[in-house]
């Protein structure tokens, strides 16, 4: 073989290895771009939206208990619908307040927890 073939084939070879490199490396970016516009779609839609799905801050109150003044009154009254039952509410009380018992003393302070969507500082 003279050099001139030989340079003529290798010229060839290098341009189907080109060739064959195009035809396989643009699918695979195009796989992988629309792989990347795909998840950041869905990961951007996994936030949410703020006005469907508002967020509420917890917060604390004192409040005097009055003659008559039971925990049942008081999470009928201050308990918001984070809480599953009236009985969850009770317990968190009286966990706040170090109570072992539902007794209650008039003049006395309880801290209660309640929520709400908008902060305050």
């Amino acid at each position: 073989m003279s050099k001139k073939n030989y340079k003529q084939m290798k010229k060839k070879r290098v341009k189907t290895i080109k060739i064959i490199k195009t035809f396989l490396v643009l699918p695979v970016l195009l796989v992988i771009l629309g792989w990347t516009i795909y998840c950041g779609g869905v990961l951007s839609n996994a936030h949410g939206n703020l006005e469907e799905d508002p967020v509420g801050f917890k917060y604390y109150r004192s409040i005097e208990i009055k003659q008559g003044d039971t925990l049942w009154g008081i999470a009928q009254k201050y308990m918001t619908e984070e809480y599953s039952s009236p009985q969850e509410y009770i317990e968190e009380i009286k966990q706040l307040n170090g109570l072992t018992s539902n007794s209650l003393q008039e003049s006395k302070h309880l801290l209660v927890a309640y929520y709400d969507t908008s902060f305050k500082e």
